[in-house]
C-alpha cells in the first residue's frame, strides 16, 4: 500500500517539552533542517510527505531544504507555520511560495491565537490564496488553555473567508470532530488528517465519532497523517489500519485516505 504522510515534524535535537521540542523547529535553518530530515528513518516507507516548517523566515535565505526534501522522497509538500506577528510575514509566505511551499499553517495554542488576532489571519490566508496555496489549521483540543484559545471558532472563521483552495484541519478536530463534520459538511473545501485522533482516542466514544464523521465526508477527504515524532509513524500507521478495518472501510476508501487524497490536494 502507497503511503503518503501529511503531517511529518522533523526531529528535534534534544528530548523536551513538545513547546521546547517546538521552539527548536522555529528557528532551525537550512543545514539543520537537511540533518534532521537524515535522521528520520521511515523515509523509505513513504510514496510521499508533507514536511511541516515551522520557521517563518527560513525561505527568505533559499530552497536548500526543499531542494534537499525531494531528493529524499518521491513526492513532497511543504507546510510553513506563517508568524503572523512579524511585520515581515507577507514576505514569508512569497519565498516560501517560490520555493515550492504548497500550504500555510497557523496553531492555536503555540501561537495564542485569540479572537483579536483572526482579522489579521484572514487576511494572510486570503493572500496565500491568490498564491493558490492551501491552509493547515491545527484542530487538537485540551491542556488546561483549552478554553483560551478556541480552535473551532478559529477554524469556522476562517472557513467563511476562505473558498477557493483546501482548508485542511489537522488532527480531524480532535475531540471537536463532530463540530469540524458539520463544518465540512457545509464548506466543501474543508479536508481533515488524522493524525494523533486515532491513537488518542482509541477505545472511546470519540473513536465511534471519528468513524462516523469520515464516513460521512466520504472517500475524498481524508488523509493520514502521523505527526511524527510527536507520535510515532509506525505507531501511527498500525493504529490508522487498525481503525479502519475495525469499521469495515472499504480498499477504495484507504487507498484515497493513505495516499491519494494528499496527492490530487496538493497537485503533486
Amino acid at each position: 500500500m502507497r503511503i503518503f504522510d501529511f503531517n511529518i515534524h522533523l526531529p528535534a535535537p534534544i528530548e523536551a517539552t513538545v513547546n521546547d521540542r517546538t521552539a527548536t523547529e522555529m528557528s532551525a535553518n537550512h543545514d539543520e533542517l537537511i540533518k534532521r530530515l537524515d535522521q528520520v528513518s521511515f523515509l523509505p516507507k513513504l510514496a510521499g510527505a508533507n514536511f511541516m516548517v515551522f520557521n517563518s523566515s527560513l525561505f527568505l535565505s533559499g530552497d536548500a531544504f526543499a531542494v534537499y526534501a525531494r531528493r529524499k522522497v518521491k513526492k513532497v509538500a511543504l507546510t510553513i507555520l506563517i508568524d503572523f506577528r512579524d511585520s515581515d510575514c507577507i514576505r514569508h509566505i512569497e519565498a516560501a511560495r517560490a520555493a515550492g511551499t504548497h500550504c500555510i499553517k497557523f496553531h492555536s495554542y503555540q501561537q495564542q491565537i485569540t479572537i483579536d488576532d483572526y482579522k489579521v489571519i484572514v487576511e494572510l490566508c486570503k493572500y496565500a490564496e491568490s498564491l493558490n496555496m492551501a491552509i493547515c489549521l491545527d484542530g487538537s483540543y485540551g491542556t488546561a488553555y483549552m478554553t483560551e484559545h478556541d480552535t473551532v471558532d478559529f477554524i469556522c472563521c476562517v472557513a467563511r473567508h476562505i473558498t477557493e483552495v483546501p482548508v485542511i484541519v489537522l488532527h480531524s478536530g480532535g475531540l471537536k470532530c463532530l463540530s469540524i463534520c458539520l463544518l465540512a459538511l457545509d464548506r466543501p473545501n474543508i479536508y481533515v488528517e488524522s493524525s494523533i485522533s486515532l491513537t488518542w482516542y482509541l477505545g472511546s466514544s470519540v473513536e465511534q465519532d471519528l468513524a462516523y464523521m469520515y464516513k460521512k465526508l466520504g472517500p475524498n477527504r481524508v488523509m493520514f497523517a502521523s505527526d511524527d515524532p510527536y507520535f510515532k509513524f509506525d505507531e501511527a500507521l498500525n493504529d490508522a489500519q487498525s481503525f479502519y478495518n475495525r469499521h469495515k472501510f472499504s480498499d477504495e476508501f484507504l487507498d484515497r485516505v493513505f495516499y491519494q487524497n494528499a496527492v490530487d490536494l496538493l497537485e503533486l
